[in-house]
């Protein structure tokens, strides 16, 4: 007890608490290099998604990690001129562990196939006519696309878009029954040269090979 008659925090369980936002911060960066190794687990494909609840939860993780490295180098740091480098190196680090390298088109399409399944059967795309228009995806499903929109294009092909520039193109996974998307419109930019995935998925627009950004 404190003179105050204040329980003392454990400076080790605050070790841990931060090692473990630290984790939660870096997932996204941790679930790539995975996806690209094939062995992230289907059902944490979210983490390496752009979009959708992996975001917040790299993001509140790289704030309280950061918190509580204030805190235990407040604590821990002697002589004290230590704390103003590694505070400020942990701000470096928190800023950019949050972001997810691009796993590549096929470790991406991987992470994401039980949602665009669910996709190509909505009424919105398996019914579509040759004239669809854009169709918004359910709550759910929208962190998949861009804006959380698809491009019905008839016979219940589908578009959906990874990336989108301003004020046109864009480039994604596409589902062509019996066909390929080659000479399709994505946003403004023809598809040209396309991968196959599986099946009747493609990848247009999108680099193969994983790194960088998307």
């Amino acid at each position: 007890m404190t003179t105050t008659g204040r329980r003392r925090v454990p400076t080790g369980l605050v070790l841990v608490g931060c090692c473990a936002a630290w984790l939660a911060a870096l997932s996204g960066r941790i679930a790539s290099l995975l996806a690209v190794e094939g062995v992230l687990p289907q059902p944490l494909g979210w983490t390496v998604w752009t979009r959708g609840p992996g975001v917040p939860f790299r993001l509140v993780g790289a704030v309280v990690a950061l918190s509580l490295l204030v805190w235990i180098v407040g604590r821990l740091a002697r002589p004290r001129w230590v704390a103003a480098p590694v505070i400020a190196l942990g701000t470096v680090a928190a800023l950019v562990a949050p972001a997810v390298p691009y796993p590549g088109a096929e470790a991406l399409f991987t992470s994401m196939r039980p949602q665009l399944d669910r996709v190509i059967g909505l009424p919105a795309v398996a019914d579509s006519g040759s004239a669809a228009r854009d169709a918004t995806l359910p709550r759910a499903l929208r962190p998949v696309a861009v804006r959380g929109v698809v491009s019905p294009a008839g016979s219940g092909g589908v578009f959906v878009p990874q990336w989108a520039a301003v004020p046109d193109d864009a480039g994604g996974f596409w589902f062509m029954p019996g066909s390929s998307p080659s000479g399709r419109d994505m946003q403004g930019m023809i598809c040209e040269a396309p991968t196959r995935l599986d099946g009747d998925w493609w990848a247009c627009g999108l680099r193969i090979e994983a790194g960088g950004t998307l």
